[in-house]
C-alpha cells in the first residue's frame, strides 16, 4: 500500500471512530442541551482549522443529518434545543469534513437527478453534470419500448438506475471492474426500488462481448477522463478521497473512449446510439474519434456552464 494510501486510510479510520463515539448511547455521556446555535458556532470553530472550508450547505447537510432540524424548523422553533449525543454526531463530521473527507461520504448519500444515493470511497460522487446523460437518453435517444441500456463504468449505479426509475420500459444494465463498486450500485438499486443488472465486467477484456447480453439500443459511460497530469489541479476532498481507478486515465485522455468507439459495433444494434461524458478539454477529440473509428451523426453537447460534456454518436 502507497504512503497516499495508508494516510488516506488512517484518516477515514480516524473519522469512522469519532463518528462511532458520537453515535454511542447518550446515557454514555454528561446529559445536557445545546441550542442550535451554539452547536454552529463550535461547528465553525472546528471548520476554521481547515484551508478548504465546507460550504454552508454541506454544515446544512450535516447539521440536519446529526440533529434531525432543517434549516426550517430552526426558523420556526428558534428555542429548540440538542441533546448532547447529536451535537457530538455533528461535531464530529465536522472533525471528519475538516480532515478533507467529502460531505457525502460522511453521510453516506449524494443526490442525483433528486433521488438518494448510498455512496462511499468506492464510487464517484454523482455530479450534476452526469445527469446530462440521464436527461439524454429520456428526451432525445428516442429509444422505443424494450430498448436495452448498458452503462460502462457504472460505479454507484446512478445512470442506470435513474433511468430504469424514470422509464421502466428500458431494460437497464451496468458493468463496472470494482467489486467494491458493484456492491454499492446494487444496494441503490434495491433501496430505490429499480430493476437493473450489474456484472463485474472489464471493457478491455478480450471476451467481453462473449459476457454481455447483446446487443444493445444505447451505449452510455461516464469513464476516467483525467489525465493522471492533472491530479495536481484537484481539490485534496477529490484527489485524496475519491476512488483513482474511476477518476483517472493515465497519460491518454481518449483510452477509454477509443475502446468505447471499437466495441460499439459489435454490442449495439443497427442505428444503435452511444452517449459519453467527456473531459471539457477534450470533447472535439473525442468527437473526432469517434467520427475516424465510423460512427456516424456525431454531436457535442453543452453544460450548463457551456462547457463541452456530453458526445453522442450512432453505429451504422
Amino acid at each position: 500500500m502507497s504512503g497516499a494510501n495508508i494516510r488516506r486510510s488512517r484518516s477515514q479510520f480516524d473519522c469512522l471512530c469519532r463518528i462511532y463515539l458520537a453515535f454511542l448511547p447518550t446515557s454514555t455521556f454528561f446529559l445536557k442541551s445545546f441550542s442550535a446555535e451554539h452547536i454552529l458556532k463550535e461547528a465553525l470553530d472546528v471548520a476554521r482549522t481547515r484551508k478548504e472550508k465546507p460550504s454552508s450547505r454541506e454544515f446544512e447537510w450535516m447539521f440536519e443529518a446529526s440533529t434531525g432540524l432543517t434549516r426550517l424548523a430552526r426558523l420556526f422553533q428558534p428555542d429548540a434545543t440538542i441533546d448532547t449525543a447529536s451535537r457530538n454526531r455533528c461535531l464530529a463530521m465536522c472533525e471528519c469534513s475538516v480532515a478533507g473527507e467529502p460531505v457525502q461520504y460522511i453521510l453516506g448519500e449524494a443526490s442525483f437527478f433528486g433521488y438518494p444515493f448510498r455512496v462511499n470511497s468506492a464510487v464517484l460522487i454523482p455530479r450534476p453534470e452526469t445527469e446530462l446523460l440521464v436527461e439524454w437518453v429520456l428526451e432525445q435517444s428516442n429509444l422505443p419500448p424494450g430498448a436495452k441500456l448498458l452503462d460502462i463504468g457504472t460505479g454507484s449505479g446512478c445512470i442506470p438506475i435513474t433511468v430504469a426509475l424514470q422509464n421502466s420500459e428500458i431494460a437497464c444494465s451496468g458493468i463496472d471492474l470494482s467489486a467494491d463498486a458493484l456492491e454499492v450500485a446494487r444496494l441503490n438499486a434495491t433501496s430505490l426500488g429499480a430493476s437493473v443488472h450489474f456484472s463485474q465486467l472489464d471493457l478491455f477484456s478480450e471476451s467481453l462481448v462473449t459476457e454481455l447480453d447483446v446487443p444493445f439500443d444505447v451505449l452510455i459511460s461516464n469513464p476516467p477522463y483525467i489525465p493522471d497530469s492533472e491530479s495536481v489541479t484537484l481539490s485534496t476532498e477529490v484527489r485524496d478521497h475519491e476512488p483513482g481507478l474511476a477518476l483517472f486515465c493515465g497519460t491518454d485522455p481518449l483510452l477509454f473512449y477509443r475502446k468505447i468507439a471499437e466495441l460499439a459495433p459489435l454490442v449495439l444494434k443497427k442505428a444503435g446510439k452511444i452517449a459519453v461524458e467527456v473531459h471539457a478539454d477534450f470533447g472535439s477529440d473525442v468527437l473526432e474519434m469517434f467520427v475516424h473509428s465510423g460512427l456516424r451523426n456525431t454531436e457535442i453537447i453543452h453544460d450548463l456552464s457551456n462547457r463541452e460534456r456530453i458526445v453522442v454518436a450512432e453505429v451504422d
